[in-house]
C-alpha cells in the first residue's frame, strides 16, 4: 500500500514540474461513487485525497492552482461540476481542507467538466494546465476525448494531463485519448510498479521553460537585383494577401532591404523595375522572419541624341523606346529626352 501511494505522489509531482512552461493549473477531481472502491484495504478516496494534500503542500508558489471537483454532492446528477477553488494564488491550508472534505457520491461527468473549466479560460494569453484525476470512465453519455478536441479548435489555450486511476484498458483508451488530444501525458496508476516504470519514462520528457519569442519589428525583407547574386537595385514591390482585398508597399534600395510586417498567411509580391515586372508567391509564419530575393532581368545604359543633319549641331527632342519584338515595334520601354549641348 505505501509502494502504492508513493507512486500516486509521485505521478503528482512529475505533473508539477510540467508545469514550468505553465503559471496556471486546475485540477479536476473524481469524486464519484466508484472512489469508494478499495485497493489493498484502503478506500481509494483516501488514497488519492492524501496524495493530493502532499502536492498541495509541497507546492510551487508562483504557480497558481485551482480546484474543480465532480460527483461530490449529488447522487445520479451529472451537473454536480463545483469549482471549489478558482485558479488563484495558492492558500495551501485551505485546499487541504477542502480536499479532506471531499466525499464520493455521484457520476462521471468528465466531458462537461472539461467544458465547464476550459470555457472560464477563454481568452488567456498564456496556457493553463488541467490535471484530470479520474477512476473510471465517462457515466454521463457524453463523448470527452471528441470534447477535448473541440476546445482545441475553439482556440481555448490549455493542455490535460490525465491521471487514470486503477482503471480497465477500455478507460485507460478513453482517458488517454483526452491527453492526446491536447498535448498531454497520460498516466496508468494501476499499481506500484507500473507507477514507478511511468515515471521514469516521463521524467524525461519534463516540459522545460518555453523561450519567450522576442517580438520582431518586421517580418518580412526584400532585396531586388537585376542577376543571381548581382548588386542590391532599387524596385517598387507591394504585397498582397490571397484575395487581393489588402496590398502593403514594399520599397527595397540598393543599400536596404525593403521590410515591414505582415499577418502570418499566404501572399504574392507583385515587384516592377524600368520595363521588368515580376510576381513572386511567398508565406509569413509566426515568430518568423521570410526573406525574399527578386531577380527582376537585366538592364543596360543607352545614350541618345538628336541632330538636324547628319553629323550637325545637337537639338533638344524627345525619345521613345520600344522592344523590337522580331522587326516589329513591341510594348513601350522607356521614354528619354534628349539637349543641346
Amino acid at each position: 500500500m505505501k509502494r502504492f501511494f508513493y507512486g500516486i505522489f509521485l505521478v503528482f509531482m512529475v505533473l508539477v514540474s510540467q508545469l514550468s512552461a505553465s503559471n496556471k493549473a486546475m485540477i479536476i477531481f473524481d469524486a464519484s461513487g466508484s472512489m469508494w472502491g478499495q485497493i489493498d484495504g484502503k478506500a481509494k478516496i483516501s488514497i488519492a485525497r492524501d496524495a493530493l494534500k502532499d502536492v498541495v503542500k509541497g507546492w510551487n508558489e508562483n504557480i497558481e492552482l485551482g480546484l474543480t471537483v465532480y460527483g461530490h454532492r449529488k447522487k445520479g446528477d451529472c451537473s454536480d461540476i463545483e469549482t471549489v477553488i478558482p485558479i488563484g494564488k495558492v492558500n495551501k491550508s485551505n485546499m487541504i481542507s477542502k480536499v479532506s472534505k471531499i466525499m464520493p457520491k455521484g457520476k462521471t461527468p468528465i466531458a462537461k467538466s472539461l467544458r465547464q473549466v476550459a470555457d472560464k479560460l477563454r481568452g488567456n494569453e498564456d496556457e493553463t494546465t488541467i490535471i484530470l484525476i479520474s477512476d473510471g470512465k465517462e457515466s454521463c453519455d457524453a463523448d470527452p476525448c471528441g470534447t477535448a478536441k473541440q476546445l482545441k479548435a475553439e482556440g481555448i489555450k490549455f493542455v490535460a494531463h490525465v491521471v487514470g486511476f486503477n482503471v480497465d484498458k477500455s478507460t485507460d483508451k478513453q482517458l488517454q485519448c483526452i491527453a492526446d488530444a491536447t498535448g498531454g501525458e497520460y498516466f496508468s496508476a494501476k499499481n506500484a510498479s507500473a507507477l514507478n516504470k511511468a515515471i521514469k519514462t516521463i521524467t524525461k520528457k519534463v516540459e522545460k521553460p518555453k523561450p519567450k519569442v522576442k517580438k520582431l519589428d518586421h517580418n518580412i525583407e526584400v532585396i531586388a537585383s537585376e542577376t543571381e547574386g548581382g548588386k542590391w537595385i532599387e524596385a517598387s514591390c507591394r504585397a498582397y494577401n490571397s484575395d487581393e482585398s489588402d496590398r502593403w508597399s514594399i520599397r527595397p534600395r540598393k543599400k536596404n532591404a525593403g521590410t515591414t510586417q505582415l499577418p502570418v498567411g499566404k501572399y504574392r509580391l507583385k515587384c516592377s523595375y524600368n520595363a521588368f515586372k515580376k510576381e513572386t508567391p511567398f508565406e509569413i509564419k509566426a515568430g518568423e522572419v521570410t526573406k525574399v530575393n527578386v531577380i527582376m532581368g537585366q538592364t543596360g545604359i543607352v545614350e541618345t541624341s538628336a541632330s538636324e543633319t547628319e553629323g550637325g549641331k545637337w537639338v533638344s527632342a524627345r525619345h521613345s523606346v520600344y522592344e523590337d519584338d522580331n522587326g516589329k515595334i513591341g510594348y513601350h520601354v522607356v521614354g528619354a529626352s534628349s539637349r543641346k549641348k
